[in-house]
């Protein structure tokens, strides 16, 4: 097996490219409501509205209500009145302006259109955006008034609604990938011993992989998978950590960690080889090993 090899160094970036049109393979934008209730954590309310930049200068609006105990409805194109029962409304719009390289440019433009609990002028914001796939931005937070119980019924046990903008790739694809991950360490005899990881996931998200601890020492980290027209290319991270030996052995975390990083191109059923950075003296024995990851990327399905 003949593997094609590149360096893992600290960082290194894919190109940039020129802004391209929407595919499945680029990221949508989200305005997304949450409920912080008062003993316990943030939830998602069911509310959404999505963006999918496939032409640039076109908005998209709605109308976020929050009713009763901090339940938000929405609906669609900003000019539709908002609900009755509503004691605040945001109103947004979304103009997607360029995507390159996945990070999509936006205008975003907001304002709180109703607050009865708030005084004085409403709250609002028009500003430009640039976020990259599984970053997010909050827009804005107002309290819920406490309720009581009425009828017998439970008391209200939310606290706030708020926005949140994010950008990331869709939820649901049904391709799937597959990538063959070896360890492969030369011993001074020239020979080699290796352990084998076969791994499966979706475009884009990050499939995770952990090796058999190797003296002190454990290897893992994750892949995720870009498709091309003429292949893929791979991201790589890769952490290596020396756990704290006794007193006591099982008390978890690391005494000493490197993280390493990279990306390729690669070719259907294509290998590649990734020769791990020497360690620190202070890795102890392990330090002076040679290592490196064998990787083959294949689409499934």
């Amino acid at each position: 097996m003949r593997a094609k090899t590149i360096w893992l160094g600290l960082l290194f970036c894919l190109s940039a490219a020129g802004a391209v049109a929407q595919t499945r393979d680029d990221a949508e934008i989200r305005v997304s409501a949450y409920t912080l209730t008062t003993s316990g954590p943030e939830k998602s309310a069911n509310a959404m509205l999505t963006s999918w930049p496939t032409t640039t200068g076109r908005t998209k609006s709605a109308a976020f209500s929050i009713v009763g105990c901090g339940n938000v409805t929405v609906r669609f194109d900003s000019a539709v009145t908002f609900d009755r029962a509503a004691v605040a409304v945001w109103r947004v719009e979304i103009t997607p302006t360029k995507v390159v390289d996945h990070a999509v440019t936006f205008r975003l433009r907001w304002t709180r259109a109703l607050d009865n609990a708030a005084k004085g002028v409403p709250r609002s914001e028009d500003v430009e955006l640039t976020l990259k796939p599984g970053e997010s931005r909050p827009i804005d937070t107002v309290p819920v008034q406490p309720a009581g119980n009425p009828a017998g019924g439970p008391a209200c046990g939310a606290k706030a609604a708020s926005l949140r903008v994010s950008v990331d790739f869709p939820e649901m694809d049904n391709r799937l990938f597959g990538a063959d991950i070896w360890l492969v360490e030369r011993l001074a005899d020239g020979t080699e011993r290796s352990q084998l990881q076969s791994l499966r996931g979706i475009p884009h998200q990050a499939i995770p992989f952990y090796f058999d601890r190797i003296a002190d020492v454990d290897l893992f980290g994750h892949i995720s998978i870009e498709p091309e027209s003429m292949g893929s290319v791979f991201a790589l991270e890769v952490v290596r950590g020396q756990f704290n030996t006794p007193p006591p052995a099982d008390t978890g975390g690391y005494q000493a960690v490197r993280w390493d990083r990279s990306t390729a191109h690669v070719k259907a059923d294509e290998v590649i080889e990734v020769p791990l950075p020497q360690l620190e003296e202070r890795f102890g024995p392990y330090a002076k090993r040679s290592f490196a990851l064998r990787i083959k990327v294949r689409q499934i399905r």
